[in-house]
């Protein structure tokens, strides 16, 4: 009860994600051929966009009929059934021997020495920053935006948009994956970021026309940032070796949620000092800063071009710094 108490608690459940979605992900590649990890991945990344949708939906309908507190408690349903399809699905495997592993800090050494590894990294921030940002302040600013247009969407609530929002998400993520290997997948991964901000600041003045405009940017601006998602998480596990996978993953996840979570306090912090939520153009300024990151991992993405254009066939790569 109060900002202290939600602050543990929040603390605790990013602990129990974390310890959900990379070992997840490392379990599935490792259970599924070189071939198939790309759109595995991809698929993995995306699909859980299916849990968030139906939060959004389920939240919103049990806190208006009965309580917030209640769907806290629903939504714990799904680790429970996670955890029982991993227990009794999922085929066990023997792990290697400890002897042949280097180690937990000579594993990150090695994992920052690979500069395709990095560049992957610096684009899961810049991804992370946004999705966790625009994920915590869609609903509040689809409000907004319904306050000051007046109109609605089809009658719909918020938190029904926002729903309808995030199943958008999963089919851009899996889909443009799928051009990864036409396109090269660092090409494809700057295209759909260089994308990013320009929605990301049209979303931020979409409040002045209509709450449609801003329905549809906001949209827009989701499908776009999570485009990414399956191409940079199918890049980071190729681009490690085998015996690096698991640390590569670990530093992808810590990096990039801890980017996430920063993301919506910065947005908060970004919305009070430009003049409040209830003011229009601090929501143009905060959406400003949501999208800025893609600039700067565009920017690392191209310097480390090489690299990362030789690691973007699938094939799993090892390259030292130089």
């Amino acid at each position: 009860d109060g900002f202290i108490g939600a602050l543990i608690a929040q603390a605790i459940f990013g602990v129990g994600f974390a310890g959900i979605f990379m070992p997840g992900l490392k379990a599935l590649s490792d259970r599924i051929h070189e071939e198939l990890q790309p759109r595995a991945t991809a698929c993995y990344m995306s699909l859980s966009g299916f849990g968030l949708a139906g939060s959004y939906f389920l939240a919103g309908i049990i806190a208006a009929h009965a309580s917030w507190r209640l769907a806290f408690a629903f939504a714990t349903l799904g680790p429970l059934v996670a955890g029982l399809l991993v227990l009794f699905l999922m085929a066990p495997q023997t792990p290697e021997p400890v002897a042949a592993r280097p180690g937990f800090f000579k594993s990150f050494k090695l994992v920052f020495a690979n500069r395709v590894s990095v560049g992957y990294i610096c684009g899961y921030v810049a991804h992370c920053w946004e999705v966790q940002g625009l994920r915590a302040w869609m609903v509040a600013f689809l409000t907004f935006a319904a306050a000051q247009t007046g109109g609605s969407v089809g009658g719909l609530e918020a938190p029904t948009l926002a729903s309808i929002i995030s199943l958008g998400g999963i089919f851009s993520s899996i889909g443009c994956n799928e051009f990864a290997k036409k396109f090269g997948r660092i090409n494809l991964i700057v295209a759909i970021m260089a994308a990013g901000i320009v929605f990301g600041i049209a979303t931020g003045f979409s409040w002045r026309i209509t709450l449609w405009t801003a329905t549809i940017l906001v949209g827009g601006y989701y499908a776009t940032m999570m485009a990414d998602a399956g191409a940079l998480a199918a890049g980071a596990v190729a681009s490690a070796s085998p015996d690096m996978r698991g640390a590569t993953l670990g530093a992808y996840a810590m990096l990039g949620y801890g980017a996430g979570l920063f993301a919506p306090t910065a947005f908060g912090a970004i919305l009070d000092l430009a003049g409040g939520a209830q003011s229009g153009w601090a929501w143009a300024t905060a959406f400003f800063f949501l999208a800025l990151p893609n600039a700067i991992a565009i920017a690392i993405l191209r310097r480390l071009g090489g690299a990362l254009a030789r690691a973007g066939t699938g094939a799993t790569v090892k390259l030292a710094a130089s």
